[in-house]
């Protein structure tokens, strides 16, 4: 079954080879095979940030314009730290946003997924994560904590999520300070919850979380 997207010039899309193309990039570029795989994480993520303040959701970049940026041109995977793959890919999407507000169709040859009217959207997504950028420099500070790590995960994704995961674990055992992070800092979960499975990696390179 094909749909018609709307422009200009009305072209064919079939939203099954957008999935294959997913799933197949998903599958190529992601340094792991569990929990749906970093990339597919890595997108999830975006997205909740793009959606973590309402008054931002008519004027941020759609999903799918967000997909493409990151699978097509973007994603910075990193196979022991999703934190620092999360941020790394935020950076890339930044930089990338700063000389091209376009982006292209992922399996239409010559559509664009953004029209004149669009350019706004990618503008604003350009400006929320130069801000959150900015946010994050206190992880690359040298007497960064992890309680400060974290709240500044908070204040870019809008939630008190990280902090109150670390409340949590300090309480019942103790020993979130000296816990490391061999495998992934912030993982997402079905339905688009972000979550932290270990909070904390400390061999250098910035506190990410």
């Amino acid at each position: 079954i094909y749909f018609e997207l709307a422009s200009s010039d009305w072209k064919e899309s079939d939203p099954a080879e957008v999935t294959r193309w997913f799933q197949n990039e998903n599958k190529s570029q992601s340094p792991d095979t569990t929990n749906g795989r970093q990339l597919r994480r890595q997108t999830r993520l975006n997205k909740a940030f793009a959606r973590s303040r309402e008054s931002w959701r008519p004027r941020i970049a759609t999903g799918f314009m967000l997909t493409t940026l990151i699978v097509n041109e973007c994603y910075r995977a990193n196979a022991d730290r999703e934190d620092k793959a999360l941020y790394d890919t935020m950076v890339a999407m930044r930089n990338r946003l700063k000389w091209n507000l376009d982006i292209q169709h992922p399996v239409i040859e010559g559509e664009n997924l953004t029209k004149d009217s669009d350019e706004g959207r990618t503008k604003f997504l350009r400006e929320k994560l130069n801000w959150a950028i900015d946010e994050l420099d206190v992880l690359f500070e040298t007497d960064c904590t992890q309680s400060q790590a974290l709240k500044a995960w908070d204040k870019v994704f809008n939630t008190t999520f990280f902090s109150d995961r670390l409340n949590d674990e300090e309480t019942e055992n103790q020993k979130a300070e000296s816990t490391t992070a061999s495998g992934a800092a912030i993982l997402i979960k079905d339905g688009g919850e972000a979550a932290i499975e270990k909070p904390v990696d400390k061999r250098g390179g910035g506190r990410y979380a």
